[in-house]
């Protein structure tokens, strides 16, 4: 596996990966810069794993913030969706009380 693509016949490097266009996981066909010969490269994909500590997940205790909140047309309340700081975890706020403040600002 390289970065490069590199012709099989004189081991010339010949366009960096960044130049590929194509589909993944398919062969396409090349001709060398050096060699003028063709041949053919593939490029793959490999997965990139990366670890969070979500201790929250451990003791249950979600650091929540309010990310959407949605007001019904009524004025009778509202319900919004919270995420977890730490897990991204996404929960539902069924109805948050609205105080009639907003309603005399909005006016």
């Amino acid at each position: 596996m390289s970065d490069m693509i590199i012709c099989p016949y004189c081991d010339m490097e010949n366009y960096d990966s960044e130049y590929y266009e194509g589909r993944y996981d398919s062969r396409q066909n090349i001709t060398c810069k050096n060699c003028h010969k063709i041949f053919q490269y593939d490029y793959v994909m490999e997965p990139t794993f990366s670890s969070y500590i979500a201790e929250c997940l451990n003791t249950g205790k979600h650091q929540w913030e309010l990310k959407y909140t949605y007001i019904c047309q009524d004025g009778s309340g509202s319900w919004g969706r919270e995420t977890c700081k730490l897990c991204q975890e996404c929960r539902k706020v069924d109805f948050i009380p609205i105080p009639n403040w907003i309603f005399e600002v909005s006016k």
